[in-house]
């Protein structure tokens, strides 16, 4: 047995320990699973109705330990003392399954030491289980946002384990719930107000991914699927989540157990974020938004390297299949930030499954690395990263029940996966960067008595004690009376400012320092706590300004003084931009009001005379543009300090000049060529609206073009505008032209006479007002709308020429189509009765008929005058 004064010295290291963890993670190591204190839940595996269930919190100690597990609310607890380096396994009672939607008072599963742990917590029931590394509560948070997928099975599940007061908690939902008899529809928030170790779990038929939740106060929080199915069965699938505060920018991914499925990882943002990933054949994009999310493919034997420009939370879904000869079951898995990779984990094989460790390290540093303080053999098989300084490597572990240490490892990523017939488990390994400072006492007996609880031995007096003092008495004493109390912080920072938050960071003050409190004036007064020297401020109001005041907390709760500095958040980024009224000198643009405060707009124009202005409301006119100009116009709100709020952009054109005049040339019957000169400016192309009978558009990029397919005949109208690059089109010129008419095809001739004959065609192409007949010998020309004329006075057996042509509205003649006709020739001795003063040249003539023309023969008149005897019998007489 220790004596007391040994005992006393012993948990003052111990103690001393604890705090050194609690100051090695409050100075910015985000991913540290090695605590004194956790809390934890069970949540729903399957289907309640299956038995055999098995619950268990796996627990190894870094230094000798006193371990106390209970149930909140319930008569469940146990004391287990751990030796150095070793691990013991704590059963759960079945009751504590969360099943349904539900809160409970007495499922909160709380684990507490007097040094540093770690601890692994296994959720089983046959054929259906995963587990997940547990985070210690100073690494807890008020922000998260939930991966919950369905593949083809289960309920995606979340739940939020509240800590030791009450605390307000809002939860915006992706998907449909029912809480409390009250339907959530997705995009719907639940305000819930947690008891101290009260845990609540939500479920739904569809994703929750996406699902964001904020808290007053730190929060734990499990999500995943009560038994998510993709290649083989289903099986349970959960992690704990990280708050938003320890996301990452950088990641590694290397696929696990090679086989031909493909793996998931879901990728999920607090914030627009552009984000890169490397497959080592090629890089991709792609931007997210605030609470959106992203799956992307992880193809066997093959590695994804992510870049964002945000911190991100990234998860692997490990989606089963075959094996070799075994079937696997999916599992879910945390996936460790590069920049946050560890130098020491610890890794917790189980029975009954084949265990491996995925080991990502510096390829200048593998030589160095030891598991179990042995070297890392020589045959194993690494594998590179394109374009990254890590490779990697899969180990097989041969004994199983047992942890192991990997240690002396600059910066490694270490996952622990298991796989079984219809069942596998996968995590990552448990950081625990202290191994490299710690320093556990030496242990003068096996059995060292537990104190009640960590706090006790903080809060306890002995001022007042009149018997002999107790063991935590006596080492409360000491330590209170050698801290300092906590100065005032000292080089108060803001840093990173957005339109709804930004960046606190301070230096490490004197005196005994546990955390922060920090407080926030502004419209909206609230306060927060950090762990660390550094805090981010959210839910701000944009373009506002805010004082924040900063103390130290000792262990005792003394309050240091305040420290205070203030800033305004960057104004709210402008949206909605819109361009109107577009002409060859000025373009108006147009925007929404962003959320928040500003005082002024700040326009920058970039163009052939960049400049600046400002503006005092939601529109501005831009003058003194050049035509046919691409413009770029960024705008920006600028708040009460001159802060400048996220710049949009929009790029457009001003209107190009009007052309001049268009010339019409070569017009034929069915095509017309049009001409001009180019207007001043960046003009791309021209449109040309083409109206008549079929009106059509075309565009053409040169200054001239041959309108052709029209009708001939036919009354056009031509209107040319010039466009920019972007569409821009300028005011039209227009031009009106008549296509030449269509050509008469043949002409023929009846009725032909010795004195007459009648011509006839048919109606050419196209349109047309009238037609012109020329007969080229009696110098005659005819205007006629029909298609048949017939032609007097003309000589008999003569050939004359006739040509025709179409003419059209606007008196534009066709080609001239020309035939030659003769009349019928004169028998004997006929006489030109017709041509005056020529008459029958014989006595006696008789009038007689032959087509209706007369003619004299040797019959003799009845009056001496040849002429008159000619028109009183022959002139006007029908035979």
């Amino acid at each position: 047995m220790m004596d007391k004064k040994s005992t006393a010295c012993f948990y003052t290291l111990c103690f001393a320990l604890t705090l050194i963890s609690n100051n090695v993670l409050a100075l910015g190591d985000s991913w540290q699973n090695t605590g004194t204190e956790f809390l934890t839940a069970f949540v729903q595996n399957f289907e309640d109705w299956l038995e055999g269930e098995e619950f268990q919190l796996i627990i190894t100690a870094l230094c000798p330990t006193f371990v106390h597990v209970y149930i909140h609310n319930k008569e469940f607890s146990t004391d287990v003392t751990i030796e150095e380096g070793q691990t013991m396994t704590v059963n759960i009672p079945a009751s504590v399954e969360l099943l349904g939607t539900t809160n409970s008072s007495t499922s909160t599963v709380i684990i507490s030491s007097n040094n540093p742990i770690t601890v692994l917590s296994i959720n089983y029931k046959p054929k259906t289980v995963d587990s997940a590394v547990i985070f210690p509560v100073e690494a807890l948070g008020t922000e998260y946002y939930v991966i919950s997928p369905r593949g083809s099975y289960g309920t995606p599940e979340f739940a939020v384990i509240n800590y030791n007061q009450t605390n307000d908690v809002s939860i915006n939902i992706t998907g449909p719930v029912t809480y409390n008899q009250i339907h959530y529809k997705s995009g719907e928030i639940v305000h819930l107000t947690l008891s101290p170790f009260e845990v609540v779990q939500f479920q739904s038929n569809d994703i929750l991914t996406g699902t964001s939740i904020h808290s007053k106060y730190p929060v734990a929080v499990l999500s995943g699927n009560s038994c998510d199915r993709y290649n083989a069965a289903c099986d349970l699938l959960y992690e704990q989540l990280i708050p938003v505060t320890g996301w990452g920018k950088n990641f590694i991914i290397p696929s696990l157990a090679n086989r031909s499925d493909s793996d998931l990882v879901t990728i999920i943002t607090s914030e627009r974020t552009e984000i890169t990933f490397n497959n080592g054949s090629g890089i991709d994009t792609l931007v997210l938004l605030k609470g959106e999310s992203s799956v992307i493919l992880l193809a066997p034997d093959s590695y994804l390297d992510i870049k964002a420009t945000r911190g991100i939370m990234v998860m692997l879904i490990f989606t089963g299949g075959v094996y070799g000869s075994t079937i696997l079951d999916p599992f879910m898995m945390n996936i460790i930030p590069v920049e946050y990779f560890s130098s020491s984990y610890i890794i917790n094989s189980q029975s009954t499954y084949d265990n491996y460790i995925l080991l990502i390290a510096d390829e200048s540093q593998i030589s160095k690395i030891l598991i179990d303080d042995q070297i890392l053999s020589d045959y194993l098989i690494w594998t590179n990263m394109n374009m990254t300084e890590y490779i990697w490597t899969t180990l097989m572990v041969d004994v199983k029940n047992e942890s192991y240490i990997i240690k002396n490892c600059s910066s490694c990523g270490v996952y622990q996966y298991g796989l079984a017939s219809y069942l596998s488990i996968g995590t990552t390994g448990s950081a625990a960067n202290l191994l490299a400072s710690i320093s556990c006492p030496v242990m003068t007996t096996a059995a060292i008595p537990a104190p009640t609880s960590i706090s006790q031995m903080v809060t306890e007096k002995t001022a007042e004690s009149t018997g002999p003092a107790s063991t935590s008495q006596m080492v409360t004493t000491e330590f209170i009376t050698t801290r300092k109390p906590p100065g005032m912080i000292e080089n108060l920072t803001v840093s990173n400012v957005n339109d709804t938050s930004f960046e606190l960071s301070w230096r490490y003050p004197d005196g005994d320092t546990h955390l922060y409190e920090i407080q926030i004036d502004g419209p909206q007064q609230k306060a927060q706590l950090s762990t660390t020297e550094s805090a981010e401020i959210q839910d701000l109001t944009p373009g506002t300004n805010y004082t924040v005041r900063v103390a130290a907390i000792a262990f005792n709760g003394r309050k240091g003084p305040f420290a205070e500095v203030s800033h305004f958040t960057k104004p709210g980024r402008v949206e909605n931009i819109s361009v109107s009224n577009v002409t060859t000198k000025s373009i108006e643009l147009n925007w929404v009001h962003p959320e928040g405060n500003l005082s002024s707009y700040e326009i920058q124009i970039e163009g052939p005379q960049p400049k600046v202005l400002m503006a005092d409301t939601e529109s501005a006119i831009l003058t003194d543009l050049t035509s046919a100009t691409r413009y770029t116009f960024n705008i920006a709100a600028v708040g009460g300090d001159g802060t400048k709020g996220d710049v949009i952009e929009i790029s457009t054109f001003t209107k190009p000049d009007k052309i001049q005049s268009i010339s019409v040339n070569n017009v034929t019957t069915t095509s017309a060529m049009l001409t001009w000169e180019r207007p001043y400016g960046d003009v791309k192309s021209y449109e040309i609206a083409i109206q008549g009978p079929e009106s059509k558009v075309i565009t053409v990029t040169t200054e001239f073009a041959n309108i052709t397919g029209l009708t001939p005949g036919t009354n056009y109208t031509y209107k040319v505008s010039p466009v920019t690059e972007d569409g821009t089109k300028g005011e039209f010129t227009a031009v009106y032209k008549f296509t030449v008419p269509g050509t008469i095809g043949s002409i023929t001739a009846s009725n032909v006479t010795m004195t007459s004959l009648v011509l006839s065609w048919k109606h050419p192409s196209g349109n047309l007002k009238a037609y012109e007949v020329q007969i080229v010998e009696i110098q005659a020309d005819i205007q006629t709308t029909s298609e048949t004329v017939t032609i007097t006075k003309l000589d008999p057996g003569k050939t004359y020429t006739v040509k025709a042509a179409a003419v059209a509205d606007d008196d534009t003649k066709g080609a001239y189509t020309i035939t030659f006709q003769p009349t019928r020739k004169a028998p004997p001795n006929w006489c030109w009765s017709r041509r005056k003063p020529f008459c029958c040249l014989q006595p006696n003539v008789k009038c007689r008929s032959e087509d209706n023309s007369c003619f004299c023969d040797s019959v003799c008149p009845k009056y001496s005058n040849c002429c008159t005897d000619y028109k009183q019998h022959c002139l006007d007489k029908q035979y």
